[in-house]
C-alpha cells in the first residue's frame, strides 16, 4: 500500500526538498543543537529562522518524524514516503530526496521526541481539547400564568478527542457540585505530576515535553 501525504504536507515538503544546500544544510545544523526532550511546537522559532518562507515546516516536521517512529518497519517507510513525494513532484532528485530525509531522521534528539509523540497518542481515545458552555435554565411555576418560579445553572463540559483518526465530541451535563470534583480530580492529576517530575530531577533524567 502507497503511503499518503496529507495535501497540506505536500508543498511544504516538495519546497524543502528543492530548497538550496545551504539553507537545508543550515537547518540540519539548528535542529542538531536542539536539547533532547524540547518540544516539536518548541522547535517552530528555529525552523522559521532557517526556512521563514515555509511558516508551517516545523508542524510538517514532527508529523512525519513521528510517522516515522510509530513503524515497526522504518526502512520501508522511508522508500514509501520518497517513493509518494517522487510522484507528487516531476523532476525530483531521489537521490536528493532519501539524502534529506535520511539526515533528518538521523537526528537523535528528533529521532527520540517523535517516538515520544508516537507514545503519547498511541492511544484509542487521545484527548485534544475541551470547553465549557453555561447556561441559565428557568424553573416555571406549576402553574404557567405565574412566570418563572426559580433559575437553575447548567454546565456543558465539551471534550473533543481523536479516536481511530477521527474527531469525536462528548458532552456532560454538570452543576457547581461537578465542576468542583473534577477540579479536585485535575488537580490532584497536577499534584502527582509535580512528585514524578522532582523524583526525575534527582536521578537527572530528561522529560520530554509536548
Amino acid at each position: 500500500m502507497s503511503l499518503h501525504i496529507p495535501e497540506d504536507h505536500k508543498m511544504t515538503l516538495i519546497s524543502l526538498v528543492k530548497a538550496p544546500e545551504e539553507s537545508f544544510s543550515r537547518l540540519i545544523a539548528a535542529l542538531r543543537g536542539v536539547p533532547r526532550g524540547l518540544g516539536f511546537a518548541s522547535l517552530r522559532p528555529i525552523v522559521f529562522d532557517a526556512f521563514p518562507n515555509l511558516p508551517g515546516l516545523a508542524d510538517v516536521l514532527g508529523g512525519v518524524l513521528t510517522a516515522f517512529a510509530s513503524t515497526e518497519r522504518s526502512e520501508s517507510f522511508e522508500r514509501d514516503f520518497v517513493e509518494a513525494l517522487v510522484r507528487e513532484e516531476a523532476g525530483l532528485d531521489v537521490e536528493l530526496v532519501t539524502r534529506r530525509f535520511g539526515l533528518l531522521v538521523q537526528l537523535e534528539n528528533l529521532r527520540q521526541r517523535a517516538k515520544a509523540t508516537a507514545l503519547q497518542v498511541d492511544h484509542a481515545s487521545v484527548f485534544n481539547s475541551a470547553s465549557i458552555a453555561t447556561d441559565i435554565r428557568p424553573v416555571f411555576c406549576e402553574a404557567l400564568e405565574l412566570g418563572v418560579d426559580s433559575t437553575l445553572l447548567i454546565h456543558q463540559l465539551r471534550i473533543t478527542s481523536f479516536v481511530e483518526g477521527r474527531v469525536r465530541h462528548a458532552f456532560f451535563a454538570m452543576d457547581e457540585e461537578d465542576l468542583r470534583a473534577l477540579k479536585k480530580v485535575i488537580l490532584r492529576a497536577e499534584q502527582k505530576a509535580e512528585a514524578i517530575n522532582n523524583l526525575l530531577d534527582l536521578k537527572a533524567i530528561t522529560r520530554t515535553k509536548a
